[in-house]
């Protein structure tokens, strides 16, 4: 390795962890600020080790969540030194491109993607226990979004959950034959848990059966196209035949970005469950989230590699702007490619990846050299 690489990889070095603690540092402090009052009203508990409990089971999670900015930012701090310095001109003039000093920072880009995929794959799965459980102790009475739950063959989404009411809005169920064939999905408005029946009612929605093939059930019309049979949920509610209970959505609720499955489960799961969208987008979700920290280095770099201040400030603004834009576009493109309703799960994963990575790649290529 050449000096001048070790150089920079050592301010970008010190540049990532200052970064990395003062994201995460922030992080913590909006989140703890929004759930203090939860905190100081939990009763017959130990407040202090819960605390530390509910945020040391979150930190790599946090970390997963924020590499993709910091490895940007990181860029970024690391030129403003050297500019500050007057150490960037001289390289240049000395024959060594801003691409040949990017090259450390798409070598830091490209660890960053690597331990994001090893959180996603090693450490987050196995926390998802401790995060749900401790979820569940803090926001008892707070409604939970994009929860899930499956018994044997049945399989349901829901928008939304309130744990304390027991009631689900925004509700999509998928019921498998034996042998593994769709029997028939379910779209409904909302339902509710009956302890009597101890089963979910399902109201102001419909059924659509499957044949033993399963393929749609079709309806012939003499005079019409034919067209697929759509049966209305009756008035009094869908009694939904199943063991799911409402401590099943405790076990399987989602995070932010899903909930995390190792690779050889989300392969299970899509081969068991192969019309459920949600496992399908997060097997690709999977693939393209690291990627995020390549994405974001190529998408800001060209614009904060200015050597000229007032263009270096405009610079930063636009770096900024992309990566709220990259990260809106992505959990956005998330939530849909779990619901599977307006969206293909293959494409609402790579989508805003290929995109912002075309751009990104092409504005590196044609920085000024």
């Amino acid at each position: 390795m050449k000096l001048i690489d070790r150089y920079l990889l050592s301010t970008f070095g010190t540049a990532l962890a200052l970064v990395a603690a003062t994201f995460t540092t922030l992080f913590l402090v909006m989140d703890m600020s929004s759930k203090l009052a939860r905190f100081l009203a939990l009763r017959n508990i130990d407040t202090w080790r819960f605390f530390v409990q509910y945020y040391l089971v979150r930190l790599p999670l946090f970390f997963y969540q924020i590499l993709p900015a910091v490895t940007i930012f990181a860029a970024m701090f690391t030129l403003m030194r050297m500019q500050k310095t007057n150490e960037l001109l001289p390289l240049m003039t000395s024959g060594i491109s801003l691409r040949r000093v990017s090259a450390v920072f798409v070598a830091g880009a490209l660890a960053c993607a690597a331990a994001m995929a090893a959180l996603d794959e090693f450490a987050l799965p196995p926390l998802m226990s401790a995060v749900g459980e401790t979820d569940e102790l803090l926001l008892s009475d707070k409604t939970a979004r994009n929860v899930v739950a499956w018994r044997a063959e049945t399989y349901l989404l829901a928008g939304a959950y309130n744990r304390r009411t027991r009631q689900i809005e925004d509700v999509k169920v998928s019921r498998l034959r034996p042998n593994g064939k769709p029997e028939w999905d379910l779209t409904a408005k909302r339902g509710s848990w009956d302890e009597n029946q101890e089963r979910w009612i399902l109201f102001e929605g419909h059924r659509e059966p499957y044949d033993e093939e399963g393929h749609p059930r079709i309806r012939m019309i003499e005079g019409k196209r034919p067209e697929r049979v759509v049966e209305p949920l009756p008035a009094e509610g869908f009694v939904l035949g199943s063991d799911l209970h409402p401590e099943d959505f405790q076990k399987k609720t989602f995070s932010l970005s899903g909930r995390f499955y190792r690779m050889n489960e989300l392969l299970e799961l899509i081969r068991e469950y192969p019309q459920v969208a949600s496992f399908r987008m997060q097997f690709h979700a999977k693939l393209t989230t690291p990627l995020g920290a390549l994405v974001l280095l190529f998408l800001g770099l060209p614009w904060v590699a200015g050597s000229h201040s007032g263009s270096y400030s405009r610079g930063v603004g636009l770096c900024l702007l992309l990566t709220v834009a990259y990260y809106a576009a992505h959990f956005t493109f998330l939530q849909s490619g779990i619901r599977g309703d307006s969206m293909n799960p293959v494409v609402a994963a790579w989508l805003p990846t290929l995109a912002f990575g075309t751009l990104g790649l092409v504005g590196f290529l044609r920085m000024r050299s």
